[in-house]
């Protein structure tokens, strides 16, 4: 039986892989994966990730060589752990063939699972600050709140339709905040800031013997930990035996028992009110496609525009 060609770009990752398992049996597969067998009997399984943008892939590249992820806490992992440079493409990000949690009917308890990792990440990452962070190219907090509003994707657009009709005292927030964020930026920047992994979504995640793991840092960008909280929580939307209160505490208790950000009193409620308020930004279009259970969010998206309509102490 013939062997099936490989394609110009698998064999010039081939070749880097190579490069950089000298000592190991590398092969590129039909399906477009990549396996490595060490001598020790072990082998791993790399797919190629699909980035996006060139800005995109360049920021993963240069979170993975900084050395970033190494500082992630126990039961947090990052799956996107090797860059190679090829000839004439450039850095190639590889990604471990991990299995992802399904799109939809998400577990609560993987739920729960995912908002205490976020929770400990955040706190890891809090202590970080800017200067040593300013080299990696996080994407511009202004973008990333905007990084799906209208006009963009037939699909996303149908969703912000349906996200208008049915929660119209959100809409008359949310819009000119999709056209305009720099109020909210803004307010956002009052709150104690972290690095925000920024692409928290069921078929970027895995959980597995009690890790959770991370796939996607294309998106990260820097502010408070409650921008992931919002936005993971307003993709997985409705939760089964979970209310939006509920996962707001499970990340709030974590962060508490941590100590390391705040998790009480009047700066909490704020930064919780206003990071809710940008995972509707984010994914708001997703909100639109449920009719029930929309009731706790118009509150939140309330209290988020009283939020930062209200002046705040600076950190």
């Amino acid at each position: 039986m013939e062997c099936e060609p490989v394609s110009p770009v698998a064999l010039e990752v081939l070749e880097a892989l190579q490069r950089r398992y000298s000592q190991a049996a590398v092969e590129a597969q039909p399906d477009g994966r990549f396996t490595v067998s060490e001598r020790d009997g072990s082998t791993a399984i790399y797919r190629i990730v699909e980035p996006g943008s060139p800005q995109r892939a360049e920021r993963a590249a240069r979170i993975v060589r900084s050395g970033l992820l190494r500082s992630l806490p126990e039961g947090v992992a990052a799956v996107v752990n090797e860059v190679v440079s090829t000839n004439s493409l450039g850095d190639i990000i590889l990604a471990p063939d991990t299995p992802q949690l399904p799109n939809g009917d998400v577990s609560a308890e993987s739920i729960r699972q995912a908002l205490v990792a976020l929770a400990r990440m955040h706190s890891v990452f809090a202590g970080f600050p800017a200067r040593l962070t300013s080299g990696l190219g996080l994407l511009p907090l202004g973008q990333w709140l905007t990084h799906d509003r209208p006009g963009g994707d037939r699909t996303v657009d149908a969703g912000w339709g349906a996200f208008a009709a049915r929660l119209p005292q959100g809409w008359a927030v949310v819009e000119p905040l999709l056209m305009n964020p720099a109020p909210l930026v803004d307010a956002l920047r009052d709150c104690q800031p972290t690095i925000v992994q920024g692409h928290v979504i069921p078929t970027k995640l895995s959980i597995m013997d009690g890790t959770v793991t991370f796939h996607d840092w294309g998106l990260a960008t820097r502010g408070p930990g409650a921008l992931d909280l919002g936005s993971f929580v307003a993709a997985v939307w409705p939760i089964r035996g979970l209310s939006l209160a509920d996962c707001v505490e499970t990340y709030r208790v974590e962060r508490a028992r941590l100590g390391r950000l705040p998790s009480e009193g009047e700066r909490w409620d704020r930064e919780a009110a206003l990071g809710l308020l940008a995972g509707v930004l984010r994914h708001g279009w997703m909100l639109g496609e449920h009719r029930e259970a929309l009731e706790e969010w118009r509150v939140y998206i309330a209290l988020a525009r009283d939020a930062w309509l209200t002046r705040w102490p600076r950190l």
